[in-house]
């Protein structure tokens, strides 16, 4: 290999905007083959492998972890043993991001050819930071990377003081120092400083939970959210469950109460339709099919892998493909296509002992079923008091698209199907 090589963040999915480094598998001075792990790239709530594309050594490794990096940033640089270090600082400042966005599917990264120059750098015994850098107001909603932000404190920088130059004006280590270079300053060894124990512990905001913000404000802002409520008695669902599960005895998964709801979400919505819908570009698509997302609590966050046409399968089969689902969206290797899409959601926080909760619609879904906790409560039958096992069902509806009385038929279809539920054994 004659040329420098170019590892970037590649663009996995059309609406990939950025990923965040959460792991470095190679070290710099590493020799790596095409195929090979490089790092781990956070995007969507799902964890990527980065691999390399060429052979070679890794001689730069250029982001942190932690670092939110926009798709195209330069993450490595992949070049033989005997290219100069000189040669290595011209192709990283001649990158530009523009010419690396790729689709993974579309090939290897952009090549640039490299152009021998002499690295500009400023050592010294240590830092040495302008007095004007320090000086101005409280900068804490300065948008910096946790990296950056500890330098500056750790320097007396106040980061009002300095220009980022990543994305919405991002400020890295690089900003801070290249600020204090062109202030006069000089790089060399930070100080040495004894800190005080901080009383809070500071948590970068992944590219998870900025996805998961992003997403939800934007569905509290633009969907004018409202709320059906009712109890639903579910001892014949319970029943049921026990009969499968005895007659399946050892040969298969457990179904689980959940499993035959999910079906019986998805047999709601072949009665009433109006429900199983989206809301894209002032379109209404209304759904053939029942593709049910299962909100997923995972570390860090939450994700709603797709169950789809939940209507044509069995109770026993909906329970293998959602235990399978959950247990991709734990270990992180869910593919695009097992979490895109998605015409209704269910969310159960009952294994929390939660009775009930409203839930945030899943745009560009329409509605979404919060499920409670089962539980013994008094009924009235026939005229008497009673004891049964209930739940408590919040469906969220687009007032846009949904309205009342349609989500009132679709409840009422749904809590039919639990109370008598021998539909759901096919």
């Amino acid at each position: 290999m004659t040329e420098i090589k170019a590892l970037t963040v590649p663009k996995w999915g059309m609406a990939m905007e950025e990923g965040t480094l959460v792991n470095w598998l190679v070290a710099e001075g590493d020799r790596v083959n095409p195929g090979d792990p490089v790092a781990e790239i956070e995007s969507s709530k799902i964890v990527n492998v980065l691999e390399s594309q060429y052979p070679g050594v890794v001689r730069r490794r250029l982001q942190a972890v932690d670092e939110t990096l926009p798709v195209g940033a330069l993450v490595a640089v992949i070049a033989d043993a005997d290219i100069p270090e000189s040669v290595i600082d011209a192709f990283i400042a001649d990158f530009k991001i523009a010419d690396a966005v790729i689709e993974m599917q579309a090939g290897p990264a952009t090549e640039t050819s490299a152009k021998a120059a002499t690295p500009q750098t400023a050592t010294g015994n240590i830092t040495v930071v302008p007095e004007r850098l320090k000086q101005g107001g409280d900068d804490s909603n300065v948008n910096a990377s946790p990296h950056a932000r500890r330098l500056a404190q750790e320097l007396g920088i106040n980061l009002n003081n300095i220009a980022g130059s990543g994305r919405h004006g991002r400020v890295s280590v690089d900003d801070i120092e290249q600020a204090i270079i062109a202030a006069g300053g000089s790089l060399g060894k930070a100080p040495v400083t004894i800190a005080e124990e901080a009383a809070y512990d500071e948590i970068p905001f992944t590219g998870m939970r900025q996805t998961i913000a992003r997403r939800l404000q934007e569905a509290k802002q633009t969907a004018p959210h409202y709320r059906l409520n009712v109890e639903v008695e579910v001892d014949a669902l319970l029943a049921l469950r026990e009969t499968i599960n005895q007659a399946a005895g050892q040969s298969q998964s457990k179904v689980s109460l959940n499993d035959l709801l999910l079906k019986a979400c998805a047999l709601a919505l072949m009665r009433a339709p109006e429900c199983n819908v989206q809301f894209v570009d002032n379109v209404i698509r209304r759904f053939r099919h029942a593709d049910i997302a299962l909100a997923v609590a995972i570390e860090g966050g939450l994700i709603t892998p797709v169950l789809r046409r939940a209507e044509t399968k069995s109770v026993t089969e909906i329970a293998a493909e959602s235990r399978a689902l959950v247990e991709k969206a734990r270990t992180g290797t869910l593919a695009k296509e097992d979490y895109e899409g998605g015409s209704f959601t269910v969310s159960n926080l009952g294994m929390y002992g939660v009775h009930s909760f409203d839930a945030i619609i899943n745009p560009p879904q329409c509605a979404i079923l919060a499920v409670g906790a089962a539980r013994p409560a008094v009924v009235a039958r026939d005229g008497a008091p009673a004891v049964a096992t209930v739940i408590a069902l919040s469906l969220s509806l687009d007032h846009r698209i949904i309205d009342g009385a349609t989500g009132a038929r679709w409840l009422k279809a749904l809590t039919e199907i639990i109370r008598s539920p021998s539909a759901l054994n096919t």
